[in-house]
């Protein structure tokens, strides 16, 4: 864990305020399993990264995860009793949720999500990287969310497949960042968003088209595509 905090701070903290949104595996820290595990403290991390002398974009922005999201969702979980439930998000999510429960979903097994062999190809990627690494980059973790959230049942069954994905296969599947950002797929810490849409009501949307046309797709998954060969 010191190693990989080492190396976050000598190779990508420089450019972690722009690079960890160009899907760059250097420009995160990707130290969720260890803090979750204790083998670093967020506050050795904190300490180490504030003197780091890398320029208040990236120091703020990184600090902003590992003390405010990270405090935001350790006080979700302990406070909330259903915090694996919908039943914990707010009354507006949930009632638009409601409202759109009986729209038509697109019909995709849970074995094609799992095995990230679904029709949309830009879902796929980081369901392969989740199952070979036991990590999501996090910009297209909202995506991989919503998608999920599209062909579930329900917004539960969305909620209990994307828990289960991570008991199964993330390094940190129990942490408390793991049930509050599976939640704010559904609109948890968020607000309505309109236009309203189908399935999605007002909660904030995201299509595999939009993310392609924000992100390097293509360097994404050819990086994916490199862990691939190396596990083959």
């Amino acid at each position: 864990g010191r190693e990989r905090l080492g190396r976050f701070i000598e190779r990508g903290l420089g450019h972690y305020g722009e690079g960890r949104r160009d899907l760059d595996f250097e420009s995160t820290s990707r130290l969720s399993a260890y803090l979750h595990f204790g083998f670093v403290s967020p506050l050795e991390v904190a300490l180490l990264v504030r003197d780091a002398g890398a320029g208040p974009e990236n120091t703020e922005s990184f600090l902003e995860q590992v003390i405010v999201r990270r405090e935001l969702a350790f006080n979700f979980v302990f406070h909330e009793p259903n915090y694996t439930s919908v039943e914990a998000l707010p009354d507006w999510a949930r009632k638009t949720l409601q409202k759109h429960a009986a729209d038509p979903r697109d019909d995709v097994s849970a074995a094609d999500i799992e095995a990230g062999t679904t029709y949309d190809d830009v879902w796929n990627v980081p369901q392969r990287e989740l199952l070979l690494t036991g990590e999501i980059h996090n910009q297209p973790r909202m995506l991989w969310g919503k998608k999920i959230f599209e062909w579930s049942p329900t917004p539960q069954d969305a909620v209990d497949t994307m828990i289960r994905l991570h008991y199964r296969y993330a390094l940190d599947g129990r942490s408390p960042l793991t049930y509050t950002s599976i939640l704010w797929i559904l609109g948890l810490h968020d607000r309505a968003w309109g236009p309203e849409r189908p399935i999605y009501g007002t909660v904030r949307y995201m299509t595999s088209d939009s993310f392609r046309r924000k992100f390097d797709v293509k360097g994404y998954r050819e990086r994916v595509d490199r862990i691939t060969g190396l596990s083959g």
